[in-house]
């Protein structure tokens, strides 16, 4: 017999618990264009981006970086900041080596 904790059952959910979530990245086509500032102790921060092959989408203004890590690949260092702009959440790489950005959407899709 399962005991139910008093804490535990007034606890409200936004979701089913038993329901799953899938994150998966979709790397977007294309050349993009992004505009970063230097920050204090040399960091660099997105504010905007733009595919450049989808120009009547415009730009989009980051309005909160989330997490940033770097990691290697080969000899290049790259590195990653996982932002948020609107409802949509994306993830920019900035290649070091290659001088080149990349850009993926990060979907969230519910399992019932």
């Amino acid at each position: 017999m399962s005991q139910v904790f008093p804490l535990a059952s007034r606890i409200l959910l936004p979701h089913n618990p038993r329901m799953a979530t899938i994150v998966q990245n979709r790397d977007l086509p294309g050349e993009i264009r992004v505009a970063i500032v230097f920050d204090t102790g040399g960091l660099i921060r997105p504010i905007w981006f733009e595919q450049i092959d989808f120009p009547a989408q415009g730009r989009i203004f980051v309005t909160k970086v989330n997490m940033t890590w770097s990691y290697q690949v080969g000899s290049a260092k790259n590195i990653a900041f996982a932002v948020t702009a609107g409802d949509r959440n994306y993830t920019l790489i900035f290649d070091t080596e290659e001088l080149t950005w990349s850009l993926s959407l990060v979907e969230s899709i519910p399992l019932e």
